[in-house]
């Protein structure tokens, strides 16, 4: 799934399942358009410069209700930090929609796009502690592939879904191809250089992650290796509390404790928190035994605890 532009599609819920027959690929390009039409509202923070070369992927998700598609989450980025870039506090976010891609850099414990996605079908994409305050897995109804790029139908099936199929509950979603092309993706890029007799070559991509959705508090930050652009790696270490990004472990811990109001969470170690989702470990441990070795994070990375369920967001 590198250098495509990558559309997850659309939000679904048991319940609220639309017949696939519906979806072909003038909805996955409906769905691409929607995402890059809200990517170019947004402010230029983040973004890459074209005119420098720069790059980057975008994903987004849609919701698709009473036959109205909306915009709710959308993410860029290239990047995953390496292991000695980790924290401990898990105010740190290891992974800004990671591409895979061949080299000799950090070691990193993120797996691939393609075995996360297969692992969100299986289990649900809500998450292990989202998965405590709802009432049933989240599931796609489709997801969308863009770029204008040709692949290998059976080999994205085989991916995403086939070694998974016999752990997905609800209809597999439909893969679906969309010819849109993503302005500020690899190859758009590339092609602008070529037209302007610049070297290809020298085409890379920006090292900022945007991640956006559709809530009322911090709907937009921007990410620079792992924190909140602006914010220097000294003076995080000295106040995570404003530097921390809200999709980092910590704060979606410290989220899940207020929301949850669970009191006998403070103090419990973030991987103590996780085991509390028993059914949702269950079906995480099912997926594992049908990917095969899985990469986990260390447990000194995943010891830290949130120690005053009133703290500031």
């Amino acid at each position: 799934m590198t250098r495509t532009l990558v559309l997850i599609s659309i939000l679904s819920f048991p319940d609220l399942m639309t017949s696939t027959s519906s979806y072909n690929e003038a909805f996955a390009n409906q769905v691409s358009r929607l995402v890059i039409e809200k990517y170019n509202k947004l402010p230029k923070t983040g973004k890459p410069n074209v005119n420098e070369s720069q790059w980057t992927l975008l994903s987004g998700i849609c919701l698709e209700e009473n036959g109205q598609l909306s915009v709710v989450a959308l993410a860029t980025g290239t990047k995953c930090l390496g292991v000695t870039s980790y924290s401990r506090h898990g105010d740190v976010l290891h992974d800004s929609h990671a591409e895979g891609g061949k080299g000799r850099g950090d070691p990193t414990y993120s797996m691939s796009c393609s075995d996360k996605i297969a692992k969100w079908n299986a289990v649900g994409w809500e998450g292990t502690l989202l998965s405590m305050l709802v009432t049933a897995p989240i599931f796609m109804s489709s997801i969308s592939v863009g770029g204008g790029i040709a692949f290998s139908q059976d080999a994205l099936q085989r991916a995403l879904l086939t070694r998974v199929s016999h752990l997905i509950v609800p209809p597999p979603p439909a893969l679906l191809k969309a010819d849109v092309v993503f302005p500020a993706g690899k190859r758009s890029v590339k092609r602008e250089m070529k037209r302007l007799g610049r070297p290809i070559c020298s085409a890379h991509p920006v090292g900022a992650s945007i991640i956006w959705c559709n809530a009322t508090y911090r709907p937009l930050e921007i990410s620079i290796e792992g924190i909140k652009q602006g914010v220097s790696r000294k003076r995080h270490n000295m106040n995570n509390a404003t530097s921390t990004l809200l999709v980092s472990s910590y704060k979606l811990l410290l989220q899940f404790i207020q929301l949850s109001r669970r009191e006998e969470c403070v103090n419990l170690p973030y991987t103590k928190v996780k085991l509390l989702a028993s059914e949702y470990q269950e079906r995480m441990n099912h997926c594992k035994e049908a990917l095969g070795k899985w990469l986990e994070v260390p447990e000194e990375f995943r010891q830290f605890a949130v120690k005053d369920m009133n703290e500031k967001l």
